[in-house]
């Protein structure tokens, strides 16, 4: 057997933090994504990369982007912030205007530019 490769071993501890976060076994996760918990195994060890169909089943199960699996970002957010932010796009409006009210005190302004790139569409928003 080859030696895994630091991105495959990158994605597996990633994909396991999601996946414990979300509160699942590696049996559930094989379940929600169509695949066996043995691939499910191989692929948080980092022993197999992978298939971007792969991912994308993994990331859908997951309720993530592919992005955030494979944390390739310069800013990427950390996992737990990640299933936060999922869980957010998800919600009701209510409950994301809810949940803005609450934390908007506690964040710090936007750059002047940043918010600017983010209006005209060019900041990618996560």
């Amino acid at each position: 057997m080859s030696r895994p490769t630091l991105l495959a071993l990158k994605l597996g501890a990633r994909l396991r933090e999601i996946r414990r976060l979300r509160r699942l076994t590696q049996v559930e996760l094989a379940r929600r994504a169509k695949m066996s918990s043995s691939d499910v195994s191989r692929a948080e060890v980092g022993a197999r990369m992978p298939t971007l169909p792969t991912l994308r089943r993994l990331a859908e199960a997951l309720c993530v982007s592919v992005g955030d699996l494979l944390d390739i970002e310069a800013n990427a957010l950390p996992p737990t912030l990640s299933v936060l932010l999922a869980d957010l796009r998800a919600a009701p409006p209510e409950l994301r205007a809810a949940a803005l009210a609450i934390l908007r005190p506690h964040l710090k302004p936007m750059p002047p530019e940043a918010a600017e790139a983010q209006r005209a569409g060019g900041a990618h928003a996560r």
